[in-house]
């Protein structure tokens, strides 16, 4: 988007901080073309342009390690997967960004985590055992 735009219909003028501060400058692009939309439009509005949030959302958000340890351990063959991660957080403490390690992690084993686990007998299981399967 450019620095600037104009909108006839509600006749506002929306601008950049950048822009401001160049339509400051008397001689300036930015100070003429806002001289141009005042006479074309004598009641105009000047208004700045905000931050727009962003298109794509943010597959972490919410995912604390409380929320991983409490997916985790809500399965019935689950005990493994809880160890498993509390050592992946031992593990992130050496890095950079202790987060993300666990993260990843977390997504890499668990890929359909916003599924909806395998049900059998009342239990939900990461891993069904093969008699259990069989039982249901």
């Amino acid at each position: 988007m450019k620095d600037y735009k104009m909108n006839f219909a509600t006749k506002t003028l929306t601008i950049t901080k950048a822009f401001a501060e160049e339509a400051l400058i008397a001689d300036s692009e930015a100070s003429k073309i806002i001289a141009n939309c005042h006479a074309v439009c004598p009641n105009l509005r000047i208004v700045y342009r905000t931050h727009k949030p962003s298109k794509t959302s943010n597959p972490a958000k919410g995912m604390t390690y409380q929320n991983m340890e409490r997916y985790i351990s809500a399965f019935a063959d689950g005990a493994d997967a809880l160890a498993e991660f509390e050592k992946v957080k031992e593990f992130s403490l050496g890095q950079s960004n202790s987060y993300k390690y666990v993260y990843e992690w977390f997504v890499g084993r668990f890929p359909n985590y916003k599924e909806l686990p395998t049900f059998i007998n009342g239990k939900a299981y990461l891993n069904p055992p093969k008699e259990v399967c069989a039982a249901a």
